[in-house]
């Protein structure tokens, strides 16, 4: 029964496909619905059985690929890291296939873009629940593939459409070296089975491999391929620029990949190969370097952006920093503990949202809007909770987990720790400036459109409102209801025995109550520099605007990645692949090969047509030469 979890999604995606000429579509989104709504159910009762029986659910499905002595089995393992993956993937999962009956409604393929979502389940479900590396690929390309059909779901739109072509083709970069970090481990270790490598990691002595005159460890190596394909999935700095574009799919699209999903894959990643990264000292730091330069510099973009969706995506690109400072920092409890709570106050955030954009008639500038507490104040109250929970303000979930994150940077030994702690409290007050900032403009600003428009302006379906509810409930409370699973030493066996390695002899909190409690000051005291700026003196932003207008400049241009990578490395490639091909293809092997061989069959047959004349006495003189030539030749060469 428990595998119905994993595989309720999937049965789903074939009802669509298979009855979707032979039931109503009406009936088939029920269908899609109820599945994913057993399926939480179900997660409810994994995860209460793995924390009960501290017991990993393993269950053999077949032999996938069998050459030479490698041997791939296709089996589910459920252990206390991944039922916190399938609990939380399904319940994001249920809610926006729930937002989506309303949200979609007018779309003529909403029956397609339920089937999409159920596969792109499916596959974040296959991919937590692997029993092996090959097994998790398969999950993760899955995951990308379906990230591309839902991006470019309005595909007639070019935006769409180049979004789409866009998040794939850069998630390729990170599966390139994800797949070369695959390899590794099966030539270092003889299998990719999790236990089987983690077992043998304990008796493993490192290899060494010579690049560009270097000398590597494999380990180290192996880590640092790892973690470049987590930076695609999870985009961080450098291979980030496809998740702000992502936005150009529908809003539930949005909250499922941004939430929960696919860019949470890479955090899960580096905690599920946790053995190996804490045996790598040198990725360690490097993981904390990008993961806080990542959530710096999403922070400081997302003050710059006016688009609703974007700002809350560039959000969640911080937020994937934090995850990762965590992780650098070896406490990968703690890193899950944030994407935890992450899912649910993001999930709200992207679906309040979806309800304001609608209201507003697709309308996602927030500078258009303005004074809608008014006329949707149930979303004004849904949005406030979530940018209260992502700004950490007590007792909200965000509190929780990035309340320790923060401060876990005064006491851990890695060599950036205390860098990355005065910079985690800045990005603490950028969120809450970005957050109160887009709160301002939609809700308390100036009205920027018609007056007759505004007052036709009404709170959206109880079907949209309700997931939002739900959620809400979700970022007050789900930090406080369970951190002692991922904080409390008593359940530390449950990580042990999902082969997550635990640092647990670093204190979170110093002695110095004051010390403990500046990440949250430093969040108040971004909201009420938004209070101050926007309520009270204006004329201070106009002129922070015109005296660093460079640098505002440089924030709207979102630190000219977009720019770089488009004037000096693609149109470079399209440069050279145009070149090649007009020169080395066409110019040079069509010529010698295919055209230059059909070219010259084609004269021969000429010359040779031309000798058919049609006159005997042509062919007695011609018959005549050839037998002077072959009796010569006879003569001559055959003595």
């Amino acid at each position: 029964m428990y595998s119905l979890s994993i595989f309720l999604p999937l049965i789903s995606f074939f009802t669509f496909i298979v009855f979707s000429n032979l039931i109503k579509k009406k009936y088939l989104i029920y269908i899609s619905i109820i599945n994913i709504f057993l399926a939480t159910l179900i997660s409810f009762d994994i995860f209460n059985y793995v924390v009960k029986n501290n017991d990993p659910i393993e269950f053999y499905l077949f032999n996938w690929l069998n050459s030479g002595n490698f041997v791939s089995k296709w089996m589910i393992s459920i252990n206390f890291l991944t039922s916190i993956m399938i609990l939380v993937v399904n319940i994001v999962s249920a809610l926006v296939q729930f937002y989506s009956v309303s949200y979609m409604k007018e779309d003529k393929l909403i029956a397609r873009f339920f089937c999409y979502l159920n596969l792109f389940s499916f596959f974040m479900l296959f991919l937590v629940s692997s029993e092996n590396l090959l097994q998790l690929y398969f999950g993760w390309e899955g995951v990308g593939l379906c990230s591309y059909l839902l991006i470019g779901f309005w595909f007639y739109k070019e935006s769409a459409s180049n979004a789409a072509l866009k998040a794939f083709i850069v998630n390729r970069v990170g599966d390139m070296f994800f797949v070369l970090g695959i390899i590794l481990i099966y030539i270092n270790f003889n299998s990719l089975s999790f236990n089987e490598i983690f077992l043998s990691l304990n008796d493993y002595t490192p290899k060494k491999y010579n690049i560009l005159f270097f000398n590597f460890d494999s380990i180290d190596i192996i880590c640092f391929l790892l973690f470049l394909g987590a930076m695609g999935k999870s985009a961080q700095l450098g291979l980030h620029t496809w998740l702000p574009d992502a936005m150009e799919g529908p809003t539930p699209v949005s909250a499922l990949i941004h939430a929960a999903t696919m860019v949470t894959a890479g955090v899960f990643l580096v905690c599920k190969m946790s053995p190996f990264f804490n045996n790598s000292i040198f990725v360690s730091n490097f993981i904390v370097l990008i993961g806080s330069l990542t959530a710096f510099f999403a922070a400081t973009v997302a003050l710059a952006e006016n688009d609703i969706k974007k700002i809350i995506a560039y959000s969640t690109c911080s937020q994937l920093g934090f995850m990762f400072i965590a992780a650098g920092f070896s406490l990968y409890n703690l890193a899950i503990f944030h994407l935890f709570t992450h899912a649910f106050f993001k999930a709200l955030l992207f679906l309040g949202s979806g309800s304001i954009i609608q209201t507003m008639n697709h309308e996602q500038n927030i500078k258009k809007m303005g004074n809608l507490w008014r006329k949707i104040p149930l979303t004004y109250v849904v949005m406030l909770l979530g940018s209260f929970a992502l700004c950490g303000i007590p007792f909200f979930s965000g509190y929780y987990s990035k309340e320790l994150i923060v401060n876990s940077g005064l006491s851990s030994s890695i060599f950036l720790a205390k860098y990355v702690y005065f910079i985690s409290i800045i990005i603490v007050i950028l969120t809450s400036l970005y957050s109160f900032r887009l709160i301002y403009y939609v809700f308390h600003g100036k009205i920027n459109f018609s007056i007759s428009k505004f007052n036709k302006l009404k709170e959206p379906s109880i079907i949209l409102l309700l997931p939002l509810i739900l959620l809400s409930f979700l970022a007050i409370f789900s930090g406080y209801l369970f951190k002692d699973f991922f904080v409390d030493s008593k359940y530390i066996n449950l990580w042990i025995n999902s082969n997550v390695a635990i640092l647990n002899n670093i204190n979170f909190h110093s002695n110095n109550y004051l010390v403990n409690h500046i990440p949250t000051a430093a969040a108040f005291f971004g909201i009420i520099l938004i209070i101050y700026f926007y309520f009270y003196n204006k004329n201070i932003l106009l002129l922070l605007k015109n005296k660093f207008s460079i640098f505002y400049k440089f924030l709207l241009n979102k630190w000219y990645f977009d720019f770089f990578y488009n004037n000096f490395i693609i149109k470079k490639i399209i440069n050279l692949s145009d070149n090649l091909w007009k020169k080395i293809d066409i110019g040079l092997i069509d010529k010698l090969g295919p055209d230059g061989i059909a070219i010259s069959t084609k004269n021969i047959s000429n010359f040779f047509s031309k000798l058919q004349s049609g006159y005997i006495y042509h062919y007695i003189f011609s018959f005549v030469i050839g037998m002077t030539f072959l009796i010569s030749f006879i003569i001559f060469f055959l003595k």
